[in-house]
């Protein structure tokens, strides 16, 4: 794995990591932001894969459990609009415009 900024690695007992994972929630649900922050919470759980995950402002990914495993999905339909956000974040366009094919100009 290779460290990035805003990652954070830790052995927190449970109580910790619900404590702060509901602060991450409500950072990323607040009103009014440019930009959504994204989360996602691994941690070690007595289960098949060894882990269990969490996530929250990623929109265009989400968590599927198939056979008890669990999976990161992404959309085709909105992997390119995101990916496109995530370059050129001052250059708005509404996700449904962007699917239907419509110019942001």
């Amino acid at each position: 794995m290779i460290p990035e900024h805003n990652v954070f690695v830790g052995n927190l007992n449970a109580k910790l990591r619900d404590t702060l994972w509901l602060q991450i929630l409500a950072e990323c649900r607040k009103e009014n932001q440019l930009v959504k922050p994204e989360a996602i919470l691994l941690y070690s759980m007595n289960n098949e894969q060894g882990f269990e995950t969490k996530m929250e402002g990623v929109p265009y990914r989400h968590v599927r459990t198939i056979d008890s495993q669990q999976l990161i999905a992404i959309p085709e339909d909105r992997y390119q609009y995101y990916e496109d956000k995530r370059k050129n974040p001052s250059e708005l366009i509404d996700i449904d415009d962007f699917l239907a094919g419509k110019d942001q100009s």
